[in-house]
């Protein structure tokens, strides 16, 4: 994970997406290994509001708000998150270790 001088990282070196580090050290969760991040930190650490969100996802502002309430995600909802994010999902089984991408 790269750091810069203006405490922001990427969340992957391939992704590109720019994550504000201070954002979520404030919200109590940092960035770390193994660190779980809820949808709406992460949109929340890239400064874009659920109104904002619900427009890129083609829905109400209103769902936007139940999706990061919920704690049971459709794969395909998580999907359009990530990417109305500019990113992608990337689910996997890890068996013994071992990563199987699924999905």
């Amino acid at each position: 994970m790269k750091r810069s001088s203006t405490a922001r990282a990427e969340v992957r070196e391939d992704d590109g997406l720019d994550v504000d580090v201070t954002k979520l050290r404030v919200l109590g969760r940092g960035l770390g290994v193994g660190k779980k991040l809820t949808p709406r930190l992460l949109r929340e650490a890239m400064a874009i509001t659920q109104v904002a969100m619900a427009s890129r996802m083609g829905m109400d502002q209103s769902q936007v708000s139940k999706i990061e309430a919920g704690s049971d995600h459709l794969v395909s909802t998580l999907r359009r998150y990530a990417e109305a994010l500019g990113g992608e999902l990337d689910v996997a089984i890890v068996l013994k270790g071992r990563r199987h991408r699924i999905g």
